[in-house]
């Protein structure tokens, strides 16, 4: 675990104990939770997410992230997901195959308005997802998504995903 002063290339130096031939060439994302780095793994692009913070709650989202990846292997749902390449919850580290595409945006709630084509695509697939039935007992409900959605929903967040030109 690393403390959330630390830098990429300790984060990387932390990946390349989990697979020697990590070999890291950009930093995407530096927070005071994770720091999240390009690279490769064989020659294949992967993404290095590495928890920065030892905090008990994001520890725990940290482990269920990891718990997705494993039954997103053993049951694949309907959209392409990364495959988990090497994990250690432990020392706070995954690595991930990097899949081609842009990035929505940089912010978990973005400031502008993104293309309504992303924003179709990520309905889409969110669809085709809630379509996919995991394995038994592969997800613990962490959220109430219902109340979630209807909070959203009241706030005027949502609009743009509810009508389709």
């Amino acid at each position: 675990m690393m403390s959330s002063s630390a830098s990429w290339t300790e984060a990387a130096a932390l990946t390349r104990r989990l697979r020697t031939d990590f070999v890291p060439d950009q930093l995407l994302q530096a927070t005071d939770k994770s720091i999240l780095i390009a690279g490769t793994c064989a020659g294949e692009p992967v993404v290095a997410k590495v928890l920065t913070t030892g905090e008990a709650f994001w520890r725990e989202k940290f482990g269920r992230e990891a718990a997705a990846y494993l039954a997103f292997a053993r049951c694949t749902p309907r959209v392409r997901v990364p495959r988990l390449i090497a994990a250690d919850t432990e020392a706070g580290v995954l690595l991930l195959e990097r899949l081609p595409g842009h990035r929505l945006s940089p912010d978990r709630y973005p400031p502008t308005a993104l293309e309504h084509q992303d924003v179709c695509a990520v309905v889409d697939a969110l669809g085709s997802l809630a379509c996919w039935t995991p394995a038994s007992g592969a997800f613990a409900q962490a959220w109430d998504y219902r109340h979630r959605l209807d909070r959203y929903l009241g706030y005027g967040l949502l609009q743009t995903l509810t009508t389709r030109p």
